[in-house]
Order: structure tokens, then sequence, then C-alpha cells
């Protein structure tokens, strides 16, 4: 089983920006973003070397934008939409996020540390090199997702929902989940022991195994 490769995003001092207003479309590069509202909207944007950091927002519209060697720390943010978009050498790191989708989005070289997040949905998402380190999540969602080269060390998660994912390269062993759903989609996955154990009598119903006391 291959690691994701780890991604490290060093941005040095960048100067702050602060517009009057986001428009569909703009694009920022080697700049630290603050905002003027706390519901800003960046779909369609272009972010490349930007830090987002310390904001709190009630709501961030990224969809189908394209985020490249961004930093993010410290995010409050209640909900992210991000559907679409392509996010490639991406750090987020702390913070607390009340939603994040991501749908349909492709993600090359990310690492999510220390976050909480309420429901973070990659539904029919593409990830290559992810890696998930410290986060907590009351639903964590991948159904039709593609994994290629990800791991989880140090999570949790209240749901699990992996129905029709594929898996290669995936370690699932640092995530802890109380509720699964989409047991039979594990081909490719790595689970421990322990985590073997508590899916057995799913993984026997999944293979139309009987089992009685």
């Amino acid at each position: 089983m291959k690691p994701p490769r780890r991604v490290q995003v060093e941005l040095g001092e960048l100067p702050e920006y602060e517009a009057d207003r986001f428009a569909t479309g703009d694009d920022f590069e080697g700049v630290r973003l603050t905002f003027p509202t706390d519901e800003p909207v960046l779909t369609r944007s272009t972010l490349r070397e930007v830090e987002l950091s310390g904001s709190v927002l009630a709501s961030l519209e990224t969809r189908e934008a394209r985020l490249t060697d961004v930093a993010g720390r410290r995010l409050g943010v209640g909900a992210w939409q991000s559907a679409g978009a392509r996010w490639s050498r991406v750090h987020l790191e702390g913070g607390r996020l009340g939603s994040l989708d991501l749908t349909g989005a492709t993600l090359d070289g990310i690492r999510f540390e220390g976050l909480r997040i309420g429901y973070l949905t990659l539904a029919q998402a593409a990830l290559v090199d992810v890696a998930f380190v410290d986060c907590e999540f009351e639903t964590l969602d991948l159904p039709a997702a593609t994994c290629q080269r990800v791991a989880f060390e140090g999570c949790r998660a209240a749901e699990l929902d992996v129905r029709h994912a594929l898996f290669n390269d995936t370690d699932l062993r640092g995530l802890a989940f109380d509720g699964l759903e989409g047991v039979d989609a594990l081909r490719g996955a790595t689970v421990s022991g322990a985590q073997a154990v508590q899916l057995a009598e799913r993984l026997a119903e999944a293979a139309g195994i009987a089992v009685a006391d």
C-alpha cells in the first residue's frame, strides 16, 4: 500500500488583500485574503499561492473554483460550498467547518489537519494523495468517490458512507467510525484488525453468509 505523498504549502509572508466585493471568476495570486463580508462568493475563481487564515464566515462559496498552493489556518465557516472545484496542493489546518461540500471535486495533494467538520461530502469526487490527520467528522460521505493513496490518521467519524466508492491504496486504519454504510464497497481499502472484527457481521452479510448462534 502506497501512502499519500506529503504536501507542504510554504507561502512565506504575503501582502494582505481585502476587496470591497468579490465577483464570479476573480483571480487571486500571492496574497492573504480577508473578506469584507461573512458570505463571500468566489465561484469559478482562481486562487494560487493564497492564504486564508483566521476568518469566521457564515458561508464560503468556491464552487467550480481552482485552488492551487492554498493554505487555510484556523478557519471557522458555517457552510463551505466547493462542488466541482479543483484543489491542488491545499493544506487546511485547524478550525471548525459546519459543512464542506466537495461533490464532484478533484483533490490532488491535499492535507486536512486538526479540523472539526460537521458534514463533509466527497460524493463522486476524485481524491489522489489526500491525508486526513487528527480530524473529527459528524458525517463523512464518500458515495461513488474514487480514492487513490488516501489515508486517515487519528480521525473519528460518527457516520461513514462509502457506498459505490472505489478504493486503491486507501488506509482506513486511522479512522474510527460508529456507523458505516456500504461495507461491500471496501474492496481496495485497508482496515485494522479491530475494524475487521467490528465489520465482521456486515461483511458476512454482504458476502451472503448467514451468521447464527
